[in-house]
């Protein structure tokens, strides 16, 4: 650990990274870093909270660090972001940490009803309720939020929902989550998430399973919708 003498800023030896710390009352502007070496360019890299590529990143960093790695510069739409784990000892994809707090409201959720021995019990299912990676472009919130439910379904191992004009099924296998496991890559696990497309308004009442079709009838007409994941 380095400090400067008046300790408004402050640097940590990591390994092969520097990390600066600034007292944020003492220097309020954000720091700019312009690195120099003699191998123009390619010998150091410096990064604020954003960087081009997870190449540029070192391979041991500060526990629980953030930082968003930009596909596009000309774009926010395919950035993702990575925090260090200091106990796996790598970087791990995580959320924007701009937008932490949007999610699903637990208590509005639907409650899971069991019957045994001629007794019925109500219980609240461990929803997840925010995202763990991405940000509302790469992982939005379902859209069944600020909708009224009108139908649960069960389809090829997701539970599903039916809200307004939206139809909604969670990942393979986890009936509790509505969220993308990863924004790297689309995986067949994912949540599926659609929308009825109409020129008058449509609002789905049910939804059944027939002939491996999803058949949504709503109180205008009838939909088909045919997953093949």
């Amino acid at each position: 650990k380095y400090v400067k003498a008046d300790t408004e800023l402050r640097a940590y030896v990591l390994g092969s990274a520097i990390y600066f710390e600034k007292d944020t009352a003492a220097i309020p502007s954000p720091l700019t870093l312009i690195p120099k070496d003699g191998l123009g360019g390619a010998g150091i890299r410096a990064g604020v909270s954003r960087t081009q590529s997870i190449a540029d990143l070192p391979q041991y960093f500060l526990n629980g660090f953030n930082i968003t790695i930009d596909g596009n510069a000309a774009t926010d739409i395919d950035d993702y972001y990575v925090q260090y784990d200091a106990i796996k000892d790598k970087w791990t994809e995580t959320h924007g940490s701009s937008i932490a707090d949007e999610g699903l409201v637990v208590s509005s959720m639907p409650t899971s009803v069991a019957y045994a021995d001629g007794v019925f019990s109500f219980s609240t299912p461990e929803w997840v309720s925010q995202r763990r990676v991405g940000d509302e472009h790469s992982s939005p919130i379902p859209s069944f939020v600020e909708k009224k439910i009108t139908d649960l379904f069960i389809y090829q191992n997701r539970l599903g929902m039916a809200a307004g004009t939206s139809l909604v099924t969670s990942r393979v296998g986890i009936f509790t989550d509505f969220w993308r496991d990863t924004t790297l890559v689309v995986l067949d696990t994912d949540p599926v998430d659609v929308n009825i497309q109409s020129r008058q308004p449509v609002n789905i009442e049910t939804v059944q399973t027939i002939n491996n079709q999803l058949v949504l009838f709503t109180d205008v007409g009838q939909w088909v919708s045919n997953h093949g994941g």
